[in-house]
């Protein structure tokens, strides 16, 4: 296992980046989500028609 970094130790173009990264995986973590809720709306309406 990889000791913790010291972020002070980090130049901060590093740490720039770092923070958009993180930043960056939220978004794409939250549009995930959202793409899983719309695709179960879809089935449940294309559901619906088959009726």
């Amino acid at each position: 296992m990889n000791a913790p970094v010291d972020e002070q130790a980090i130049s901060p173009d590093i740490n720039d980046l770092l923070i958009e990264i993180r930043d960056l995986k939220t978004q794409i973590t939250g549009a995930a989500d959202r793409l899983g809720k719309l695709e179960k709306q879809l089935r449940i309406k294309l559901k619906g028609e088959d009726v």
